[in-house]
C-alpha cells in the first residue's frame, strides 16, 4: 500500500514537520536521512526522562510525608474528645490547610500524569516510526540484493536473451524502480 506519514519532530524551542515519504518508491537516502533525523529526536526526547523520574521522586516525597502529616494531625485533633473551642477551631483550621495541600497534590499529580502520558506517546511514536523506516530499509536491501543476484546470473548466463535470465532480471530489478 502507499501512503506518506507525517511525522512530527519536536525539537527545543523548536516546530516542524517533515513529510516522510514511505512509498516504494523512496530512496534509501531519503530514508536514512529520516532515521537519522527521528533517532536525533528521540535522543533529545530522551533527555527529558530524567527530570519526569525527578518530580515523580519528588511527588512521591511529597505524599509521603503528607500522609505523615495527615495521621499525626488525626492523632492530635481527636475534636470529639476536646472540650476546648479554641482547640477546635484550631483543628478545622489545620484540617482547611490540609485539604488545600491535598489539592495542590493532586492537581501536580494530574499534571506529571498527562506529561509522562505525553512524555510516552512521543517516545512511542518515534520508536515506531524508527522501526517502519527500519523495516523499509531492510525491504529495500533484500530488493537490492535479489536484483544482483539476477543481474549475477544474466551476466554468466551463455545465452541471456533466450533463456530467460533476461526476463527475470528485468522483473525482479524492475519492480524496484517503476512497481512493475
Amino acid at each position: 500500500m502507499k501512503y506518506i506519514a507525517i511525522l512530527l519532530l519536536v525539537l527545543p524551542m523548536t516546530s516542524f514537520a517533515q513529510v516522510v515519504d514511505l512509498r516504494d518508491n523512496t530512496s534509501s537516502d531519503d530514508l536514512l536521512f529520516d532515521k537519522g533525523a527521528l533517532e536525533l529526536d528521540l535522543k533529545l526526547h530522551e533527555e527529558e526522562r530524567p527530570a519526569l523520574e525527578q518530580r515523580t521522586a519528588d511527588l512521591e516525597w511529597s505524599t509521603g510525608r503528607f500522609q505523615e502529616t495527615v495521621a499525626i494531625w488525626r492523632a492530635r485533633c481527636d475534636i470529639g474528645t476536646s472540650p476546648d473551642p479554641d482547640f477546635i477551631a484550631g483543628c478545622y483550621r489545620e484540617q482547611g490547610e490540609l485539604k488545600q495541600q491535598k489539592s495542590s497534590l493532586q492537581m501536580i499529580q494530574n499534571n506529571l500524569q498527562r506529561d509522562v502520558e505525553t512524555f510516552n506517546n512521543r517516545y512511542y511514536q518515534l520508536t515506531g516510526d524508527i522501526a517502519t523506516i527500519e523495516r523499509r530499509l531492510a525491504s529495500i536491501s533484500s530488493q537490492n540484493e535479489e536484483c544482483d543476484e539476477a543481474i549475477i546470473a544474466f551476466d554468466s548466463s551463455s545465452d541471456p536473451f533466450n533463456d530467460g535470465t533476461m526476463e527475470t532480471m528485468k522483473a525482479v530489478c524492475g519492480s524496484m524502480f517503476d512497481g512493475n
